[in-house]
């Protein structure tokens, strides 16, 4: 076999093996997506925790596993604490919540078949959310709530897990490739951690902010369930651009209620805490994340919704940032640039030959 032949048969096993992995890859995620994605998501608390037990170490001389224990027992203190003294308020306004709730989404009904084109948008609306079966949407909403604790539960456990010993899994993870690449494998890995880590910690200052601006915005306007609508406010600040806007949904309904004034001030207030976070928080603690265009980002939340649901749009940007890191670093740097290095550091060839003596 001569040297180009050999050279042509080695790509051509390097490329079969990379699409048989890939379409290996695909298959074992869409037999079990449901649990790669939770356990995409404990890699995220398992960062969160380790990047906190290690600024509590550093600042205060302990040990890895000791600083590990002592944030995961102040998060759980904190948990426990926050639900015992508002359990009592938040359920009465998640009742009132409940309460108030239709009648708002009644009038703004009854608003929208007045406007040019409303009528068609409140039907569409109503078309989406099914033909009202009481029976059937509370059938929905127990079978969505056991899912997401039953997934909360897996994902604590399972983040608490990793996060006590990493090195166990990375290492056994490098180990799959070739030793010439296990370095560069782990760096990968080492800046993959590094970017989620931030991530998390970006969001986590986000949703604080964003709950504690719209809860006391609420609660001086006097608008309905403040507690409630800081808490959905909070919660939907983790998935960029589209859970704001999903969130403003029951502020303005709720806030609507107390009056045209308070509804206006309200919506002032949320935009300016929403407009806090997007231009003073988020690039302050992640100034030294990946930057993630804003159409990317749409692009990764509207894709992971329509394949997955709501646990696709959770995990989409972070998705979007690790698959942003791999293709920097495996494609753009090993493959692109290598060979781009290669091509023009071998130069123009001569055939000069060193002079008889």
């Amino acid at each position: 076999m001569t040297p180009a032949n050999r050279a042509l048969a080695k790509r051509t096993a390097i490329v079969s093996t990379v699409v048989l992995a890939i379409l290996l890859v695909c298959t074992l995620f869409a037999l079990g997506w449901r649990l790669w994605l939770l356990l995409f998501a404990a890699a995220m608390v398992a960062l969160m925790l380790r990047g906190l037990s290690g600024r509590v170490a550093k600042r205060c001389g302990l040990g890895s596993t000791l600083s590990l224990s002592l944030v995961v027992a102040a998060a759980i203190a904190t948990l426990v604490g926050t639900a015992y003294l508002l359990a009592p308020r938040v359920g009465a306004q998640a009742q009132e919540f409940v309460e108030l709730l239709p009648p708002a989404a009644q009038r703004l009904d009854r608003w929208l078949d007045d406007v040019p084109g409303g009528a068609w948008l409140a039907q569409n609306v109503r078309d989406g959310l099914g033909d009202g079966d009481q029976f059937e949407s509370a059938r929905r909403v127990a079978r969505t709530t056991y899912n997401g604790i039953v997934g909360i539960i897996v994902v604590a456990v399972a983040g608490i897990y990793l996060a006590i010993d990493p090195r166990l899994y990375t290492a056994g993870f490098v180990r799959l490739f070739p030793v010439r690449v296990r370095d560069d494998a782990e760096s990968v890995l080492h800046e993959l951690g590094c970017t989620l880590q931030l991530f998390m910690v970006g969001r986590l200052a986000s949703m604080v902010f964003v709950a504690a601006a719209t809860g006391v915005a609420g609660w001086v306007l006097g608008v309905p369930a403040p507690a409630v609508l800081a808490l959905i406010a909070g919660i939907f600040t983790f998935i960029p651009y589209a859970g704001p806007i999903a969130a403003a949904i029951p502020i303005a309904l709720l806030s609507a209620t107390s009056g045209m004034q308070t509804f206006a001030w309200m919506m002032l207030a949320y935009t300016i805490a929403q407009a806090i976070e997007g231009f003073v928080i988020t690039p302050l603690v992640g100034e030294h994340t990946i930057h993630m265009p804003p159409v990317i980002t749409i692009a990764a939340e509207v894709l992971m919704a329509a394949l997955f649901g709501p646990i696709g749009v959770i995990v989409s940007v972070p998705l979007a940032a690790a698959a942003m890191v791999l293709v920097r670093r495996v494609y753009v740097e090993r493959i692109l640039e290598r060979d781009t290095t290669e091509t023009t550091g071998s130069g123009p060839q001569t055939d000069e030959t060193p002079p008889e003596r």
